[in-house]
């Protein structure tokens, strides 16, 4: 197996103002449960909210400007996000030595096209593979140098479950997030039976 180095992609502070807690007990009050909204399973509510949320707003978690650098002989990296998963990268550049953008491609496309598999040079493609939690890029062909490299990621933000906790929204969407948990939660359809 080939060597893969891990790099951690770090996130934004929360600028939300409300944390867990505060915003658990807006989702209760319609019905007096604020002082313990875990009895209407308010946040169960939340998380649905912010499963709206990442299909509508999205683009909030952008984290812009990340990066790694490669390793001589290393072809794979794994990038794993402090905030939560990866949905997709992209605008990955080279951005020290011979700066050049890095074109995505499909590694069994590549697999095929490409006759000598362990050849090194300049990278000029990568492939990505989906692991859960993590992003594993493969760099094509295999390095030969040390090399900045600069990309974008959309990120899913971490479903907190501390009552402490801040959630990673903008201020400005936390109004929606609490309407939307408290129809979630008050408005659900009966369950088919």
């Amino acid at each position: 197996m080939p060597n893969v180095k891990s790099i951690p992609a770090a996130g934004q502070a929360s600028p939300s103002q409300k944390n867990l807690l505060d915003l658990k007990r807006l989702v209760a009050a319609p019905v007096g449960a604020k002082d313990n909204p875990d009895e209407v399973r308010a946040l169960d509510a939340i998380h649905m909210g912010l499963d709206w949320l990442m299909e509508w707003e999205w683009a909030w978690y952008i984290l812009n400007n990340l990066t790694f650098a490669t390793v001589a002989g290393t072809a794979a990296y794994t990038i794993t996000p402090q905030n939560g998963g990866i949905r997709q990268i992209q605008n990955m550049r080279v951005s020290s030595g011979t700066e050049r953008p890095l074109t995505k491609i499909e590694e069994a496309l590549y697999n095929r096209v490409v006759w000598d598999q362990s050849a090194t040079g300049l990278p000029v493609y990568y492939s990505t593979n989906r692991l859960g939690q993590e992003q594993l890029i493969t760099l094509h062909p295999t390095p030969e140098s040390v090399e900045t490299v600069l990309y974008d990621a959309y990120t899913e933000p971490v479903k907190e479950s501390a009552d402490g906790a801040y959630l990673l929204i903008p201020s400005w969407l936390e109004s929606a997030l609490v309407l939307r948990a408290q129809a979630r939660l008050f408005h659900a359809p009966a369950p088919e039976l």
